[in-house]
């Protein structure tokens, strides 16, 4: 069976599960197939013997038991490392230790053994942070695929104040040490994102959504450099040789472009919003140079400028 079709029925058994009542043509729209390819996967799931009535709408016979997957032991091993990182993030507390549990009991000891001591040596280590939003992270996966409608009591960044927001959550995600989540803003009229930590309270609605079928939550954060959006430029910034190597061997964004010139390298990016390019940028000091905009290149300057007057006054006051 090819992967594509095997993942397609592994979502079509997670959708009647969640959902009971769902019919062909929910599940073909969702996952963007014909009614057809849909009762094909699911004579499939019944000859596999997973049993589906159609009784008010799609629903198994009894409790779902996935057929059972033959894993050879270093398979196995990358399940547990897997699961070891994914409990660090404890979004589901118990789900990662009931998976290692049963994983287990497939290697022999050294096999085990030879876990315990990969485990140590390869790590996805997570701040310390407690207050970075992972008590919503569960809360928002099954609104997400519920699809109900939210209103969240937020604290903006930008103007400190706390209010009600109506909100269709499209998805959420990890980096720079904190939990987001992205969604359409009823309050502002278009897609925003959100630290998941500034959520104050949150409320499920009775209302439901649809996420557009163009969007693609990889894709929207993509066109942000960092993790701002709002302001976009396309920026040229020139790099000494000193940092050369690292900007040529790190990917800092899927759409960048760089030139290399005499040792130095052009760097090229169309960001969603400028800032998270400039502060980045000002973080290399004299070894990186914003050649465009000329807007952004004075605004730099004009920082520089400031700088020296902050510095030239501490050293008069020591």
């Amino acid at each position: 069976m090819k992967l594509d079709r095997l993942v397609r029925i592994i979502s079509v058994i997670e959708k009647i599960r969640k959902e009971p009542g769902l019919k062909y043509k929910d599940i073909a729209e969702d996952l963007e197939v014909s009614e057809r390819t849909i009762r094909r996967d699911i004579d499939i799931l019944g000859e596999a013997g997973l049993p589906i009535q159609n009784y008010n709408g799609l629903r198994f016979m009894s409790d779902v038991e996935l057929p059972k997957v033959k894993f050879d032991p270093d398979e196995v091993m990358f399940l547990l490392l897997i699961t070891n990182f994914l409990s660090r993030y404890e979004i589901d507390e118990e789900i990662p230790d009931n998976i290692y549990e049963k994983l287990k009991d497939y290697l022999p000891e050294k096999m085990i053994d030879k876990y315990k001591k990969l485990q140590k040596n390869l790590l996805i280590h997570p701040h310390n942070n407690t207050n970075d939003g992972r008590e919503h992270i569960k809360r928002l996966k099954d609104i997400i695929e519920s699809k109900n409608r939210v209103n969240m009591y937020y604290g903006s960044h930008s103007s400190k104040d706390l209010n009600w927001r109506m909100v269709d959550p499209y998805g959420v995600f990890f980096k720079k040490k904190a939990w987001y989540m992205v969604g359409y803003c009823h309050n502002n009229n278009e897609i925003r994102m959100f630290k998941c930590s500034r959520i104050k309270q949150l409320k499920t609605l009775p209302d439901k959504y649809e996420i557009p079928k163009g969007f693609e939550l990889e894709e929207f954060l993509t066109d942000s450099f960092d993790l701002m959006r709002g302001e976009p430029a396309t920026i040229a910034v020139k790099f000494t040789e000193e940092v050369a190597p690292l900007i040529e061997e790190t990917t800092f964004n899927p759409k960048e472009k760089k030139t290399k010139k005499d040792g130095e390298i052009i760097y090229q990016i169309t960001a969603a919003n400028w800032r998270d390019v400039y502060s980045w940028v000002l973080s290399f000091g004299r070894k990186a140079e914003i050649l465009e905009p000329k807007w952004l290149r004075e605004k730099m300057l004009e920082e520089i400028n400031d700088m020296k007057a902050l510095y030239g006054q501490k050293i008069r006051q020591r």
